[in-house]
């Protein structure tokens, strides 16, 4: 799927008619568009953001995810309500200890991050009930 691009005020169906256009090669007309300086803001919690990675982060949305959205017309409200709860610095509790995040946790436990994201993605266990599973492995 195509989209429109404006290069100097000119507006072109696809990068690569703006390339056949302009008599340049694509990847000129991508680095063309990468470097143009970005009037993207966006307000979050009632504060306005500039860069997309940061709107990305404090949105708990993959950066990708977010540019594909924004690229895709999105809108801003529609981006913030699109937010994701199950950031990596959600604080987890686990026998009674609470910990900041999922990696503290991880580390001061000693459990194996990759053990851990592999119980969790492929038997959809829960944070917690991947951490009983880990821990009780290591006792016997």
């Amino acid at each position: 799927m195509s989209r429109k691009v404006t290069i100097q005020g000119e507006e072109f169906p696809s990068v690569t008619a703006a390339a056949k256009a302009l008599s340049v090669s694509r990847n000129t007309i991508v680095k063309m568009l990468n470097s143009a300086p970005s009037s993207f803001s966006i307000e979050i919690d009632g504060r306005l953001v500039t860069s997309r990675r940061e709107a990305a982060s404090l949105l708990g949305i993959p950066y990708p995810t977010f540019c594909s959205r924004v690229s895709a017309g999105w809108s801003q409200e529609r981006l913030v309500q699109s937010r994701s709860f199950q950031r990596r610095d959600q604080p987890i509790n686990i026998n009674g200890v609470d910990y900041p995040t999922i990696t503290t946790m991880l580390v001061a436990l000693d459990i194996d991050q990759s053990g851990f994201n592999t119980l969790k993605r492929e038997c959809g266990l829960s944070s917690v009930e991947a951490v009983d599973v880990m821990l009780a492995r290591k006792v016997a």
